[in-house]
């Protein structure tokens, strides 16, 4: 091994340091590299990599829309979104024929 090796030489190993996810230290220990001067040439070429991004999924935060209902003798039905209608009818039939 040369005292000089190039740049070439240093890309090839930062890009397989990145793409393995390993530490500095790790890939230089599996490699044999001198973790000074590999952490100069990582530092010197990382930001020349593009970038891989990520598909990042947005979601709309779940709302939970719901009304309240009065009925006789103050009471309050509260109805959340998604509710069953013909089980609603029931309930307020039943609530309302209560004394």
């Amino acid at each position: 091994m040369s005292n000089f090796l190039g740049e070439d030489y240093w890309q090839r190993h930062v890009r397989s340091c990145i793409e393995s996810g390993s530490t500095q230290a790790a890939y230089c220990r599996q490699h044999g590299l001198v973790t000074h001067q590999f952490g100069y040439w990582f530092r010197k070429l990382n930001g020349k990599f593009d970038a891989t991004w990520l598909p990042v999924v947005i979601e709309q935060p779940v709302t939970s829309a719901s009304i309240n209902l009065s009925l006789r003798g103050d009471r309050v039905l509260q109805i959340e979104s998604g509710f069953d209608e013909r089980l609603l009818k029931q309930i307020i039939v039943a609530v309302e024929t209560t004394p």
